[in-house]
């Protein structure tokens, strides 16, 4: 079993990376720190560097299983104060948080 921790803090000002992923039959937004890593099919990227149609990996829980979505829309921006997580677990890099395969920083 692999165990997770997730430390909470307050930030001000920090800066957001909106993501809108899609495919033939979903579509997604994501919402990530600039410097927050994902994988893609060029390997390691952090958000803020994504390109637009880039693909990233969704979990799709009718299939069961991850399918490719691609990058249409991104936007960046600073957001007021807000609680922001630090999640790490002690197994493996890559986790899944809201569909969405993501890795730890």
């Amino acid at each position: 079993m692999k165990e997770i921790s997730r430390r909470g803090f307050e930030e001000k000002n920090y800066a957001v990376t909106r993501l809108t992923l899609a495919n033939n039959q979903h579509q997604l937004v994501i919402e990530v720190t600039p410097n927050h890593p994902m994988p893609n099919a060029s390997g390691k990227m952090n958000a803020g560097v994504v390109p637009i149609g880039a693909i990233i990996h969704c979990y799709n829980a009718q299939q069961g299983r991850f399918m490719p979505y691609t990058v249409v829309e991104k936007t960046e921006f600073a957001r007021g104060k807000q609680k922001v997580y630090n999640i790490e677990t002690d197994e493996g890099e890559t986790l899944v948080v809201n569909d969405v395969m993501v890795l730890q920083k």
